[in-house]
């Protein structure tokens, strides 16, 4: 995908139903991560299972217009939904198809305009659809969707137990228990799945979120304990 629009991803399998939950249009609680000097965007609700407190690095306004609005006209709206909120801050406007002949299995029903920091006139951007489950197994992201209603307990995330939960995540389990107690420390990272940026942190969480990086259907539950001394 080769493209000098922005680009805005929406990692949540379930963001459409979030969004339709959401009752209040306007300027939105939706959690925006910048990557790579604002011309990538990932969108998603607070509430996403893999907890990570995203800097908000954007501003962003919410609408929802019928499905038969033309071009031109969803770039209007998304102007005029964005004209009152601070020039020093990218601006995004995500603009919701609805009516009876939207489709979201079929089409991906939003559209998102993005005004940079760096630049002076509105852009669309290229909008990535949530993965499914079937998308998953569709494309061989996934090894295999015969061990997605398996469940197994990993006990010890060091430099061999997060390997084995990160392989069986590839292979198509569909949920998974850790358990360690300790903290990422510098002597773990050379041969451990997690990196740099996760010193310090429980091995349990952040193995947890590089999971979740791999497939965001995973069930994950976490117990940051010492099994010898429970």
């Amino acid at each position: 995908m080769a493209s000098s629009r922005p680009v805005l991803y929406f990692p949540q399998h379930n963001f459409l139903d979030l969004l339709s939950a959401t009752s209040t249009e306007g300027s939105c609680a939706l959690k925006v991560k910048s990557i790579d000097d604002d011309t990538v965007f990932h969108l998603s609700f607070p509430c996403d299972q893999n907890g990570v407190d995203d800097k908000m690095k954007a501003q962003c306004v919410y609408k929802r217009i019928p499905s038969s609005t033309e071009a031109a006209r969803r770039q209007d709206i998304a102007k005029q939904l964005l004209e009152g909120f601070p020039v020093t801050s990218t601006r995004i406007a995500v603009l919701q198809l609805v009516g009876d002949n939207v489709d979201s299995q079929d089409h991906f029903p939003i559209y998102s305009y993005v005004f940079p920091r760096s630049a002076d006139d509105l852009q669309e951007a290229v909008c990535l659809a949530p993965p499914t489950t079937g998308l998953f197994h569709a494309r061989s992201i996934l090894e295999t969707d015969l061990l997605k209603d398996k469940a197994v307990c990993v006990v010890g995330l060091g430099s061999g137990g997060s390997h084995v939960a990160l392989e069986l995540v590839k292979a198509g389990v569909g949920r998974l228990v850790l358990v360690d107690y300790d903290r990422l420390e510098l002597n773990n990272i050379s041969r451990h799945i997690c990196g740099i940026q996760d010193i310090g942190r429980l091995k349990t969480n952040a193995i947890k979120d590089l999971l979740l990086q791999k497939n965001p259907n995973v069930k994950v539950e976490t117990f940051s304990v010492d099994i010898n001394k429970a």
